[in-house]
Formats: structure tokens, C-alpha cells, sequence
């Protein structure tokens, strides 16, 4: 395992029907959208199979994380920029631990894989070996695409705001099964 990472969702809406009274689980499926840390978007369908536990199927688009770099062998050839991009896609298991008025406290788990890209853009080139001026080129060099294992943890909290929409603050511990050294130079 090479990498893991904490994502914070908060103001996820779940919109759902009316149920016969809170923290009490409907036998009807249910939808769910909102914005995650480091922005993104996220989604959620899932089913209950009894009053505490239900399966989902929950997915995210998170933002790009870029880095910049000197490409070269003995002197400076030019400079380039690396963007990330995560898509997780997971099974998950929830459980309703405890109910207190408006409030509920669901634990969930589960795993799936991760759609991991990586884009490479030449940035400016340096003349051969660095000598010469530098000129900004801004060229696309090459892309990847892997599909990584991973496992999710992590726990919600949902605010009942009427009988159809609910408030949750969600935190998902994601570890994702990557190989090192995920780079193309």
C-alpha cells in the first residue's frame, strides 16, 4: 500500500421519500449528491435491506492535484507539469449505529477501485541540453489511466432537515493500492 487518503464530504444532501418517523429505515431506495475535500463532487444510490443495515454503491470525481518538475539529464531541458486525477468507486456497507432525535450516526465500509489518471504537459523547452532560451509550449506529452484496489472506512453523520431531505457530514478513509513511482520519465 502506497498511498491513502482522508476525504472530508460535508453539506452531502441525501434526498430520499418520507419515512414513517426518524432514524427508522425506509425499505425504499435512496440518492445522494454533494461536494467532497479536495473539490469534488460525489454520489451515492443505495438500498436498505433491513432497519440498520443497507448496501450503496457510492462514487466521487476529486480535483486535480498538479506538480511541476525540470525534466532532464544533465542540464536543464525544460520544465513539465503532472495532473493527477481520482475517481473512487465503492460497495459499501452501512450500518445505523445510534438515533437521538434528528440525528443519526451511520458506520460505513466497504471497498471498490480507484480510476487513477495521470496527464504530462511539456511546459517550456530549453534548446538541446539547456542551451538557449526557454519558450513556453504548453504540449500534452502523455496520459495513463490505472484502475487501483481500495478500501473505504469512515462514518456519517445525518441531520434530519425534513421528511424528505437530510443533512450529513461524512469522513471516508480510503486506502488505495498503488504501484510506486507512477511517473513516465
Amino acid at each position: 500500500m502506497s498511498w491513502v487518503r482522508l476525504i472530508v464530504a460535508t453539506a452531502l444532501l441525501i434526498v430520499g421519500w418520507p419515512t414513517s418517523a426518524f432514524g427508522q429505515a425506509d425499505d425504499r431506495p435512496y440518492v445522494s449528491a454533494g461536494w467532497a475535500l479536495p473539490m469534488g463532487v460525489t454520489f451515492t444510490a443505495g438500498q436498505p435491506l433491513s432497519d440498520r443495515i443497507s448496501i450503496e454503491f457510492s462514487g466521487a470525481r476529486l480535483g486535480s492535484r498538479t506538480t511541476e518538475y525540470s525534466y532532464s539529464y544533465s542540464a536543464p531541458t525544460g520544465k513539465r507539469r503532472a495532473i493527477d486525477n481520482d475517481v473512487p468507486l465503492m460497495g459499501l456497507v452501512r450500518s445505523r449505529e445510534a438515533c437521538a432525535q434528528r440525528v443519526c450516526v451511520d458506520v460505513v465500509a466497504g471497498g471498490g477501485i480507484n480510476l487513477h489518471q495521470i496527464r504530462v504537459i511539456q511546459v517550456t523547452e530549453c534548446g538541446l541540453a539547456g542551451l538557449g532560451p526557454c519558450v513556453t509550449v504548453n504540449r500534452p506529452l502523455r496520459s495513463m489511466s490505472r484502475a487501483n484496489p481500495m478500501l473505504a472506512m469512515g462514518g456519517d453523520a445525518r441531520i434530519r432537515v425534513s421528511n424528505r431531505v437530510d443533512l450529513v457530514s461524512t469522513v471516508r478513509l480510503m486506502a488505495i493500492f498503488r504501484e510506486r513511482y507512477l511517473t513516465f520519465d
